[in-house]
């Protein structure tokens, strides 16, 4: 009787040691945190005038900025080839034997007066104006004119060729006139080629043309009329 009391008394006293360890062990986990949490808060100023228990201390979180490393995550090697590559896709010289790489933007034909003028005034309405005016009457005419935008991203140099068909009254006509041309933009650039005289005389009324490019014996650019 006495031993399974004493042992009763052991297990109650063994029980109440775990219950004051596990107090002490919350205890110091809220200090804990509260240590850390100190330096990331600011105390909220006091009030005038407040006293005693009417004001109580609160703290609010700091705005603590996240800056984030700007250095790139790539290795010198690796940027290196990233700028090998970029400079592949912009374009590098043209390997020999490499026909060049070119595009016609725009292609704009008019008729060109006795002064060899296309408009009166430099203005799109007065030259769409005077370019019917001269459509009516082309006893007023001296000429057609070609104006070609066109880029290129390897040559500077190409020949610029206006293949023409035409009617002379009901005798179908045609003709080529061709000449070197030079890319001087920076991304596009306009050229000008004229049929005059009496090759235009010969020639009679335009009714449908095709523009080429050409690099050496090989076409690299083609624009045409509708009715080509």
């Amino acid at each position: 009787m006495e031993s399974s009391l004493g042992l009763r008394r052991e297990a109650q006293r063994h029980a109440a040691l775990a219950r004051a360890g596990a107090g002490r062990s919350l205890r110091t986990s809220g200090a804990l945190q509260s240590a850390i949490a100190a330096p990331l808060c600011r105390r909220s100023p006091k009030p005038r005038g407040s006293t005693g228990d009417s004001w109580k201390e609160s703290r609010v979180p700091l705005d603590i900025p996240i800056v984030f490393d700007g250095r790139s995550p790539y290795s010198p090697a690796m940027r290196a080839l990233r700028m090998l590559l970029l400079a592949l896709a912009l374009g590098l010289p043209m390997l020999p034997g490499q026909a060049a790489s070119a595009r016609l933007v725009k292609v704009l034909h008019h008729f060109m007066d006795q002064q060899g003028r296309i408009a009166l005034n430099p203005s799109l309405y007065e030259r769409d104006a005077y370019q019917v005016q001269l459509r009516t009457h082309p006893a007023e005419r001296s000429g057609l004119r070609f104006d070609v935008q066109w880029k290129s991203r390897d040559a500077d140099r190409v020949i610029l060729k206006i293949e023409l068909r035409g009617n002379r009254g009901k005798i179908p006509t045609t003709k080529i006139i061709e000449q070197p041309v030079r890319f001087r933009g920076l991304f596009s650039t306009w050229s000008r080629i004229t049929l005059t005289g009496e090759e235009y005389q010969k020639f009679g009324e335009l009714s449908a043309w095709r523009a080429t490019l050409w690099d050496g014996n090989k076409q690299v650019a083609e624009q045409s009329s509708f009715l080509w």
